[in-house]
């Protein structure tokens, strides 16, 4: 009944029919089908692993920003370098490049 009203659904309707009709062009149509729903998902999965990257490289991203306005103020308050390196985790190369920030 559907497939009479719209054109479109009875064109998919009669590929149907004759898909049905030969065995070795279902297992065609079918093995189609398993490949577009296997490609599907491994995009799928790939996008999850790429939001799950992206999240945990912008934590760590965000605790560096962290440690370095940390050490950027116990700087301003005349601490020394190891006291600030045991405060923040920064390597004593990074810390004593923000010394030399202006």
């Amino acid at each position: 009944m559907i497939a009479e009203k719209a054109p479109y659904i009875q064109s998919a309707y009669d590929q149907l029919q004759i898909i049905s009709q030969h065995k070795h062009k279902r297992m065609e149509y079918e093995a189609r089908q398993k490949a577009i729903l296997d490609h599907n998902q491994s995009i799928l999965e790939a996008e999850q692993r790429g939001r799950e990257e992206g999240i945990k490289e912008g934590i760590q991203e965000g605790r560096e920003l962290e440690a370095v306005s940390i050490a950027l103020r116990l700087i301003a308050l005349g601490m020394d370098d190891a006291t600030i390196i045991g405060a923040t985790s920064l390597s004593t190369e990074k810390v004593k490049s923000l010394r030399k920030k202006p």
